[in-house]
């Protein structure tokens, strides 16, 4: 069965984007002079951020996300940089985008239909989900298996947090990967 899973770059204080959104200084370790082919556009990585890239786009058949991330992505461009369908959790599909389908998928029903719905989509594949509303929602529901966090050396003060006060949840570390600006930390979700 496919793994449903998290994954996201935060400051030392839990921040995962300034308050105007920008999140720029959480993936400078990621961006860089490398040149790589995605199924959309060359684009350019540290040879870091190139490695994770490529274990992660290869691994996912489809992507949950929220639609305040979508929006503030203005919809990749009408395709998601990892050329895989995307599940938009919304109250409202945008008129625009209201076609059922690939690319975007819009789920009016709750977090727990998208994520079922992007299962479907990815058959065997995995499943990645983004967006900090949706991240903190998959994992009060206990939608989630495993949890990335690519932690920064970096105190934002303020901004976006990823985590405000759910309940508590139980890891166990999969792994933990010391990197140039960057450690990976791997997380399986402790289910009682």
């Amino acid at each position: 069965m496919s793994t449903i899973s998290a994954g996201f770059s935060v400051s030392l204080d839990g921040f995962v984007a300034e308050e105007n959104d920008d999140i720029s200084k959480l993936y400078g370790w990621m961006v860089g002079q490398v040149q790589q082919e995605t199924p959309l556009e060359d684009m350019e990585y540290t040879d870091e951020g190139k490695d994770v890239n490529e274990t992660r786009s290869t691994s996912f058949g489809a992507i949950v996300s929220g639609r305040r991330t979508f929006d503030l992505a203005q919809g990749w461009g009408g395709q998601h940089p990892l050329g895989v369908p995307v599940v938009i959790v919304t109250h409202e599909a945008p008129s625009q985008w209201a076609n059922d389908g690939k690319p975007f998928t819009f789920v009016t029903g709750g977090v727990a239909q998208a994520v079922a719905r992007a299962r479907e989509i990815a058959g065997e594949d995995n499943v990645a989900v983004c967006g900090p509303d949706v991240i903190r929602q998959c994992l009060e529901e206990g939608l989630l298996d495993e949890v990335g966090i690519d932690l920064v050396p970096l105190l934002l003060g303020k901004g976006v947090r990823m985590f405000t006060g759910e309940s508590p949840v139980q890891l166990e570390k999969l792994s933990a990967d010391d990197a140039d600006g960057v450690t990976h930390l791997r997380y399986r979700v402790v289910r009682d």
